[in-house]
């Protein structure tokens, strides 16, 4: 009897033992359903990656500028089809697909065209960038990891770059071997480049510039909407190819800086500040200087660009002609605090951001030795000494005689992109800088240069335009002379001025007429898209 009561206890306890195994088995399995389903899916699936995806940069009529290069890639299985379309493709490429077949994995080859047989799918790849990129530096290029390293593509990494791919997913069988006739899934989440950033910059308007702009070797140019300071167009030559960067690492000329935006030496483009700044101090306007191609300050003789003489100038007749003297001695007479609180209306004491990230520099002579120093002031009448603008910070100064006092903060970005709808970034706020009675004096001014003045050349065929010229020395020596930069800066149609350019060559060889012609191919071709 007593035996079999401990028989019974040892039954019950291992049926115990048994029930909380179970219990136990049944709650991992519970918790852990989820993880095996998807352990289950991956071991039964093949996946092939054809591209990292990444956010679009559109342009101000949501035209791709990247992720618009679309090419066909097709996945071969190794069915006895897709052998033999292979087998039509050209060689290099055929043999590395047949040398993958062999092994019993898929093989992936751009080809021309779809392919319509068994065992082979294509599908559509837009490239994020190409060799063909419209304004490289502006946008920059990626890293391996499908990050940004410079430019736009850096600058808003955070909202471009994405961890995903377009891929291809074949099933398998349990062994892991590619099931032929099984369905062939597409993963991609075409939100990704549909969303990104809108730029203010207008593609036709790019184009437009660009070619402009052949045949010069080194320089910027620069258009920018009046009104609202919307950058239209941002060219810097020598372009560069964002597929093959080691190539321009250190290439000639360095093709990987962004001219539009790196400061130099401006020159006469400066001069209307000067001017604005003596207006509005309410410095006589019949000031006249006697040029004899030079003038003395402060112990030293400072040249005239004509060492023959203007002879007697005003400030219209010294603006047309871009007489040294003139400026030299007007601005030591309306002195230098009202020149420096021009320029720091027009933001060229300090550098500033057309977008997160990217900065037009500008950079000028401290105020104090501005005052203290009659040649340091002299220098900057002319747009020389310490002064340094980029193609962007200038436009500020052009854009506020052609809109009636007042300039609008440069910009690039128009907004961020999600799905395809824009979310407008605010715009900016204007600043006024003079008066809209001294704006129209120097828009007179100003036409003089193109009328009659230094630069006939700039004047366009199909508008009217008002602008100025430049020769800017450098200080730097290439093959025993010195280098100097052409400026040409000025805005379009005269009387009702829609657009504000700047023009920079570098290494002009000591022309000033080099920019202008530049400056007239612009105004033309804008105005030939009749917007």
């Amino acid at each position: 009897m007593f035996k079999n009561k401990c028989y019974f206890r040892v039954f019950l306890c291992f049926c115990l033992i048994i029930a909380l195994l179970f219990a136990c088995a049944i709650r991992i399995f519970t918790i852990n359903n989820q993880n095996y389903a998807d352990v289950h899916t991956q071991s039964n699936s093949y996946l092939l990656n054809l591209s990292r995806l990444r956010g679009t940069i559109f342009d101000c009529n949501m035209k791709p500028l990247t992720n618009n290069n679309a090419k066909t890639v097709s996945a071969f299985l190794p069915t006895e089809a897709a052998i033999m379309a292979a087998s039509d493709l050209e060689k290099e490429k055929s043999d590395n697909i047949l040398a993958s077949l062999k092994n019993g994995t898929p093989a992936l080859a751009e080809t021309d065209n779809s392919i319509d047989c068994f065992g082979v799918y294509s599908t559509t790849v837009y490239e994020n960038t190409s060799s063909n990129l419209l304004a490289p530096q502006l946008i920059g290029y990626l890293d391996s990891e499908g990050h940004g390293v410079t430019g736009l593509q850096k600058a808003y990494d955070n909202i471009l770059y994405s961890p995903l791919y377009q891929s291809i997913a074949f099933a398998t069988d349990g062994l892991g071997n590619i099931i032929t006739g099984a369905q062939i899934n597409e993963i991609n989440d075409k939100s990704v480049i549909n969303s990104g950033i809108a730029l203010t910059l207008d593609s036709d308007i790019q184009l437009i510039t660009l070619n402009a702009l052949k045949g010069i070797t080194c320089g910027a140019a620069v258009v920018s909407e009046v009104g609202s300071g919307k950058i239209r167009a941002m060219v810097s030559v020598p372009e560069f190819n964002p597929t093959k960067i080691k190539e321009y690492l250190d290439a000639p000329n360095s093709p990987l800086i962004n001219r539009a935006v790196s400061a130099y030496n401006v020159g006469s483009v400066f001069k209307p500040c000067v001017s604005a700044a003596g207006i509005e101090s309410g410095y006589q306007t019949n000031y006249t200087v006697n040029c004899v191609g030079y003038t003395q300050i402060g112990g030293n003789n400072f040249k005239c660009h004509n060492i023959a003489g203007h002879g007697i100038v005003d400030i219209v007749k010294a603006t047309a002609f871009s007489c040294n003297s003139f400026f030299y001695n007007y601005a030591i007479n309306i002195g230098a605090e009202a020149v420096y609180k021009m320029a720091s209306k027009l933001h060229f004491t300090s550098g500033y951001q057309i977008c997160n990230g990217i900065t037009a520099n500008a950079d000028i002579t401290n105020i104090n030795t501005l005052k203290n120093n009659p040649r340091a002031l002299a220098n900057l009448s002319i747009g020389q000494g310490e002064l340094l603008l980029s193609p962007v910070s200038i436009l500020s100064l052009y854009e506020a005689i052609a809109n009636e006092g007042v300039y609008y903060p440069q910009t690039i970005i128009e907004g961020t992109v999600t799905n395809g709808a824009i979310k407008h970034q605010e715009k900016t706020a204007p600043t006024r800088v003079m008066s809209k009675k001294t704006a129209n004096i120097l828009k007179e001014h100003l036409k003089s240069v193109i009328d009659y003045g230094t630069g006939t050349s700039a004047k366009p065929q199909l508008t009217t335009a008002a602008g100025k010229t430049a020769t800017a020395q450098t200080g730097w020596q290439k093959n025993d002379r010195l280098i100097q930069n052409s400026w040409f800066c000025g805005f379009f149609p005269y009387d009702n001025p829609k657009y504000v350019v700047s023009v920079l060559v570098e290494d002009s060889l000591g022309s000033d007429d080099i920019g202008a012609p530049v400056f007239a191919k612009i105004c033309d071709g804008i105005t030939t898209l009749k917007r």
